[in-house]
């Protein structure tokens, strides 16, 4: 499965991201997902991941490019 091909290629899972209806019917509508509520199971998986790695949604400009929209 997925978990033995990340081990297979010496990578490290930083998280998983729950299935969730709202994202699947933003795709299916050609919607963008960054439109759900922060709320959203899949947004706050997604903070916790970025967060993980250092890459907090911040008000300040990182390294000059735009802050990340969750």
């Amino acid at each position: 499965g997925v978990k033995a091909e990340i081990e297979k290629h010496g990578l490290k899972l930083l998280g998983v991201l729950p299935q969730d209806e709202s994202v699947y019917r933003c795709d299916c509508d050609g919607e963008p997902s960054a439109k759900l509520p922060a709320s959203n199971p899949v947004k706050t998986a997604l903070k916790g991941i970025m967060a993980g790695v250092g890459l907090e949604n911040k008000d300040s400009k990182l390294n000059g490019a735009n802050p990340i929209q969750f």
